[in-house]
C-alpha cells in the first residue's frame, strides 16, 4: 500500500560564494510486476547561500580643492562580506565644466580587491594644481565585479573641483573676504573684486548639495538640500558682503528678513481666521511660532 518514498541527500556546505550547482538522480534497474517508470531522472540544483556583497560608491557626489595633492573615494560593501571580490574602476572626464583627465586630474583606473569580511576600501585619485578659477567636474565608474559581488545604485560617483579651498567643508567659513584677508597679512597681492563672480559663487554654492564624508543618511540630506533650495536661492541674491563696505548686504538682508516676516503674518493670519482664532491668540501662538520658525 506503500504510494511514496523520499530519498535523503546531504550536501556539503561550504562558506565560500559560488555560482548555483546542478546535479540530477537517476532511477535505475526497475524491478517488480506492472510497474512502469514514469520519469527516471529528476535535477536537483543547489543554490549558494554565502552572500559576497553589494559594490558601491558611498557617497553620489565628493568634494575636493583644485589644490589639493588627490582625493580618496571610499568603495563601501554592504549585505555580505564572504569571500574575496573584485571590482574595476577607472576615472571619465566630465560634462559641462569639465576636468580633463592629464591637465586636471590623473588619470586613473584599476582592480579594487576587498577581502573576506572586509567591508570598505579606497581608491586614490592624483589631482593636478591646474584648475584655475573654474569650478570643475570628473567621475570614477565603477565596473566588472567579480566573486559574486553585485554593483549597487551608486555605481558611479561626480568629483567636483572648487577653486580656492583647501580643505571642503560643510561650514562655509572660508570666503572670499577672509582669503583675500590672509592674502594680505601674507603680503600677497590682493585679488580684484568682481560682483558677478560673487554672485555666481553664492548661487553655487546654493545650488550645489553639500556631502560631508562618512555620511550615514545621504539621500535625506539630498531631499532636505532640493526642499529648501527656494529658501537658498532667495538668500543667494543678497548682495555679496564684500562690495561696498557690506552695507548693501546689510540692507537687502533685512528687506528679505521683513518680506519674510510679511508673509508669514499673512499666512498665520488666514489660519488664524479659519480656526476662528482671536487676532491675540493668533499672534501669540501661529505668527510668533512661524516667525521663529
Amino acid at each position: 500500500g506503500e504510494v511514496s518514498k523520499e530519498i535523503e541527500i546531504s550536501i556539503i556546505d561550504d562558506d565560500m560564494s559560488e555560482p548555483d550547482v546542478t546535479f540530477c538522480v537517476v532511477l535505475s534497474d526497475l524491478q517488480g510486476v506492472g510497474v512502469v517508470l514514469v520519469q527516471d531522472m529528476v535535477p536537483v540544483t543547489i543554490v549558494d547561500d554565502d552572500e559576497s556583497g553589494i559594490l558601491m560608491f558611498e557617497l553620489p557626489t565628493k568634494e575636493a580643492s583644485v589644490e589639493d595633492a588627490f582625493v580618496d573615494l571610499p568603495v563601501i560593501r554592504r549585505n555580505g562580506m564572504d569571500g574575496m571580490v573584485t571590482v574595476d574602476y577607472a576615472t571619465q572626464d566630465g560634462t559641462g565644466p569639465a576636468a580633463v583627465a592629464g591637465q586636471h586630474y590623473k588619470e586613473t583606473k584599476g582592480t579594487l580587491v576587498l577581502e573576506s569580511g572586509e567591508d570598505r576600501a579606497k581608491i586614490r585619485i592624483p589631482l593636478l594644481a591646474a584648475g584655475g578659477n573654474k569650478m570643475l567636474v570628473f567621475k570614477i565608474v565603477l565596473s566588472n565585479p567579480l566573486g559574486g559581488a553585485v554593483l549597487g545604485k551608486r555605481a558611479m560617483c561626480r568629483i567636483i573641483l572648487v577653486p580656492g579651498r583647501n580643505a571642503p567643508s560643510k561650514i562655509k567659513s572660508n570666503t572670499k573676504r577672509s582669503r583675500r584677508r590672509s592674502k594680505c597679512l601674507k603680503g600677497e597681492e590682493e585679488e580684484e573684486f568682481s560682483l558677478w563672480k560673487a554672485y555666481k559663487e553664492q548661487y553655487q554654492e546654493a545650488i550645489m548639495p553639500e556631502l560631508q564624508d562618512g555620511a550615514n543618511n545621504v539621500w535625506f540630506d539630498m531631499l532636505l538640500h532640493y526642499t529648501s533650495i527656494t529658501w537658498k536661492l532667495i538668500c543667494a541674491s543678497i548682495p555679496p558682503s564684500e562690495w561696498a563696505g557690506s552695507y548693501p548686504t546689510f540692507l537687502g538682508s533685512n528687506i528679505i528678513l521683513v518680506g519674510i516676516i510679511f508673509l508669514t503674518k499673512e499666512v498665520a493670519n488666514l489660519l488664524g481666521c479659519e480656526l476662528t482664532l482671536s487676532p491675540v491668540m493668533t499672534g501669540l501662538t501661529l505668527v510668533a511660532l512661524g516667525t521663529s520658525l
